[in-house]
C-alpha cells in the first residue's frame, strides 16, 4: 500500500487528534507545574505569613562574621521594635532537642538522625548584629515545617509552621522602641548588602 502524505495530514488535523495532542501537551506542562507548586508550598506559605505580619523582612541574608568569614540566615524580620533572625529547617519526624543541647535528634520510621542544634548558627548572627549595631532587641529563631513533631515539648526559640502566624505576633516587641528598631534595621540591611558584595567578590576571585 502506497504511503499517502495528504491522508496522514488530514488525519492529524482531525478534531479528536488535535484535542488528544493538546491534552498531552497540557499534561506535560501541568505535571511539572503541580510538582513545583507542591514542592514550594511551604516556602510560599512562609513568605506570605511573613509579609502579612512583619514591618519589613529580608530573605537569604548574608553578613560578615567580623573576622574573615560569613554568616547566613534565611530571614531577617522587623517586628514592632524587635529584629528577628530566623532559620528555616525541614525535618520529617519526631524532633528531640533543647535550646541548651549541642546535638538534637530526629526519629522517623525507626531511623535516627543526629544534627547540630540549629539555634547555634542563628545565635551567632544575632550576636554579630547586636555587636555591630549596638541594638539589643534581636531574637534568634528556627522555623520547622509541618512534618516536624515535638513529642517532649518545643524548645525555646523554635517556631512551627502550623502556628507561625500567632508565633510571629507573640514575637513582636512592645512598639516603644520602634524608632530605634527601624534605625537599626536600616543599618542591618546596609550590612547585608555589604556582606553580599563581599561574598560575591570572594567567589569571583
Amino acid at each position: 500500500m502506497q504511503f499517502q502524505p495528504d491522508v496522514l495530514i488530514r488525519y492529524l488535523q482531525s478534531p479528536w487528534v488535535m484535542a488528544a495532542l493538546a491534552g498531552v501537551v497540557l499534561c506535560l506542562l501541568l505535571v511539572p507545574w503541580l510538582m513545583y507548586r507542591r514542592k514550594t508550598a511551604e516556602t510560599r506559605l512562609i513568605q506570605k505569613t511573613i509579609e502579612a505580619h512583619s514591618d519589613a523582612y529580608e530573605a537569604d541574608a548574608v553578613m560578615s562574621d567580623g573576622i574573615d568569614g560569613f554568616l547566613f540566615v534565611d530571614y531577617l524580620l522587623l517586628l514592632s521594635g524587635r529584629i528577628v533572625a530566623m532559620k528555616v529547617l525541614s525535618k520529617k519526624g519526631y524532633i528531640f532537642g533543647d535550646e541548651k543541647l549541642d546535638e538534637w535528634t530526629c526519629v522517623q520510621n525507626n531511623r535516627t538522625e543526629k544534627f547540630t542544634n540549629p539555634l547555634a548558627d542563628v545565635r551567632l548572627c544575632v550576636q554579630q548584629i547586636r555587636h555591630v549595631l549596638g541594638f539589643e532587641h534581636v531574637a534568634a529563631c528556627v522555623l520547622f515545617g509541618r512534618d516536624s513533631k515535638f513529642p517532649k515539648g518545643v524548645p525555646e526559640g523554635v517556631l512551627r509552621l502550623p502556628h507561625l502566624e500567632e508565633e510571629l505576633i507573640a514575637l513582636k516587641g512592645s512598639g516603644d522602641g520602634d524608632a530605634a528598631a527601624r534605625k537599626a534595621w536600616a543599618k542591618l540591611i546596609a550590612m547585608v548588602g555589604e556582606g553580599r558584595w563581599e561574598l560575591g567578590s570572594d567567589i569571583n576571585c
